[in-house]
């Protein structure tokens, strides 16, 4: 009895055993069958097809998948209640970039994938990035990781001749010592603010704009200009209020470009010109969801914080999305506005950080490398401009030629179009991806109302005799240094008493010489003024002295050079300079002149 008892208690441990067994092995398979990355990555490949979009397109994918309950939303969202719903499965996130190192607004899709089933259970077309729990997901934290092939699952990137690299790859030289900008005072009761958020303040900021915000730091403080932060329009007029020293003030903004309405699909746009600063996501448990808080920049916001400071000069860079918006001329600008300066038109986004395959003369592919020194990270119209500023603080010629913050944040683009890709030479035909080529991103000309400084330079001549109204001389050498495009400048290069015998302003003549080769470049010749020794009569006489350009026209092949005299008991001899669609490469000259 105790035999057969104890085999049946046996027999019905082991039918417990057994039991327990099959439901641990119905379970089982659930975990086992749920999908791999490797698994869910051919999902979405199947599903977005970056191969077959247009275009320089990334997908990106987290290494782990979200857990159940996360909500997963566009970033684009206005201020209020996202709408967003809490996930009924674990699942893994996939990102497609449809304009990949370009910054937003622009399309992208959002693809979630069942990670036990491996079923496709969100397919959806944003204008903009996603947001995972009221934050930005990892493939987004930073510059770096949006370049890494950690988060990459596949990448279309533009290919370049590594011939076209040029210098511009390398670092640009700076000289040693205090630069000429600050030496002269061109800074002095000057400040930056940069406007715009990138995560030090907000929930979401985005870190892809960090790179251009160092970058315009990183200058501040190589010429000792003080610079600040501000997150918001109120905290931007707070700056200013606090720092009455300033009357200079640089403003340095950057942020999501909203297009107008029907640019972009799945982006309602904006009726009037509005720049994204930053934006957080507050979940509410009484709404059961995220809340959106945007900060937006609009036109009449800005030009209403530049009036409301009438004593002070403003200066102002964006750099974001459609931009050019920020120019339309139906505007009233404030004449305290000197300079606006934009990274792209009305209808076009601007580039980011861009980042180039070379391609050698075999055919062999490198790995992805900047097309230009650009340490930062920053956008391409920022680090062009950034080099640019940084060109014009350490050089005593441009100095010279733009003797002002305000003239030097105008020929910022044109001094440092070598460390921008749509400006960059041999990169501006270059397709960008995009239906256009890197030069449709260009910045279009800024807005301007300059004032009107000249520097006073050194020259060498003779003054006219004690008994007459003659007298005639030469200049010491001076660079000529084209200014930007449709932008005048100009310097005084001589000037002297004229003799109390003159009874006004005598007559004139005056030639520019090429130091190199000894070429007349501009002539001005009053009637009855001597020719000077060594030279031939003006051919255009007592006009503006313009010499016939190589086109035939009645210009200098650029830059056009003037030269004239001015006021009844003094005479001065200035050169001036447009510059027109074309520039001419810095050249060494002086003048010599005769009066009387």
């Amino acid at each position: 009895m105790l035999t057969k008892r104890f085999q049946s208690l046996a027999a019905a441990r082991i039918a417990r055993w057994m039991a327990v067994s099959v439901v641990v092995l119905l379970v089982w398979p659930a975990a086992a069958s749920a999908i791999t990355r490797q698994q869910a990555d051919q999902v979405a490949l199947k599903a977005l097809a970056p191969s077959r979009q247009p275009g320089y397109v990334a997908m990106f994918g987290l290494p782990a998948p979200l857990p159940a309950g996360a909500r997963v939303f566009a970033s684009d969202t206005k201020s209020g209640v996202v709408g967003s719903h809490p996930l009924a499965r674990r699942a893994w996130l996939f990102w497609e970039d449809l304009q990949y190192q370009t910054e937003f607004d622009h399309p992208s899709r959002i693809l979630l994938v069942d990670a036990d089933s491996g079923r496709v259970i969100e397919n959806e077309l944003i204008a903009s990035e996603p947001v995972v729990n009221g934050r930005l997901p990892a493939f987004l934290a930073s510059d770096a990781a949006y370049h890494s092939m950690r988060y990459i699952v596949f990448r279309r990137m533009p290919t370049v001749p590594a011939s076209a690299l040029g210098a511009s790859s390398k670092p640009s030289a700076r000289a040693a010592g205090v630069p000429p900008a600050v030496a002269q005072g061109l800074l002095k009761n000057a400040c930056l603010i940069l406007l715009g958020d990138y995560g030090a303040t907000n929930a979401v900021g985005d870190p892809l704009l960090q790179g251009s915000f160092k970058a315009m730091e990183g200058w501040a403080s190589s010429v000792s200009l003080p610079w600040s932060h501000a997150a918001t329009l109120d905290d931007a007029s707070n700056e200013i209020k606090a720092r009455p020293e300033c009357q200079d003030v640089f403003l340095y903004i950057a942020g999501h470009g909203e297009p107008a309405p029907g640019v972009v699909p799945k982006e309602p746009g904006a009726s009037a010109p509005t720049v994204h600063l930053g934006e957080k996501f507050v979940y509410s448990d009484q709404k059961h969801d995220f809340v959106a808080h945007a900060d937006d920049l609009t036109q009449v916001d800005l030009l209403g914080l530049i009036g409301r400071y009438p004593d002070r000069n403003f200066k102002v860079k964006i750099d974001a999305c459609f931009s050019g918006r920020f120019l339309d001329g139906s505007a009233t600008f404030p004449q305290n506005l000197r300079v606006m300066e934009v990274a792209s038109p009305a209808n076009q986004t601007s580039l980011g950080h861009e980042q180039v395959i070379p391609v050698d003369n075999t055919g062999k592919r490198g790995k992805p490398v900047d097309p230009h020194d650009n340490p930062w990270g920053a956008s391409e119209f920022t680090s062009g401009d950034v080099h640019g500023l940084a060109i014009w603080a350490q050089s005593s010629i441009d100095t010279l030629f733009y003797p002002s913050l305000e003239q030097a944040i105008a020929a910022s683009s044109e001094l440092g179009k070598e460390f921008n890709v749509t400006t960059q030479t041999g990169f501006s035909a270059v397709p960008d991806g995009k239906g256009g080529t890197f030069g449709s991103h260009a910045p279009p000309m800024p807005y301007t109302n300059l004032s009107q400084t000249t520097n006073t330079g050194t020259g060498t001549g003779g003054s006219g005799g004690s008994g007459g109204c003659t007298g005639s001389g030469t200049t010491a050498s001076m660079m000529l240094v084209p200014p930007p495009q449709n932008t005048y400048y100009g310097y005084t290069v001589y000037s002297t008493s004229i003799p109390a015998s003159c009874a006004g302003p005598p007559p004139y003549a005056a030639y520019l010489i090429n130091d190199a080769n000894g070429t007349v470049m501009a002539c001005h010749q009053d009637s009855g003024a001597p020719v000077p020794s060594g030279m031939t009569a003006c051919p255009e006489g007592n006009e503006e002295g313009i010499m016939p350009g190589a086109n035939g026209s009645d210009d200098l092949n650029p830059p056009t050079l003037t030269l004239a005299h001015s006021g009844d008991t003094t005479w001065s001899l200035s050169v001036a300079s447009y510059g027109p669609a074309n520039s001419s490469p810095t050249t060494s000259g002086h003048v010599v002149y005769t009066w009387g």
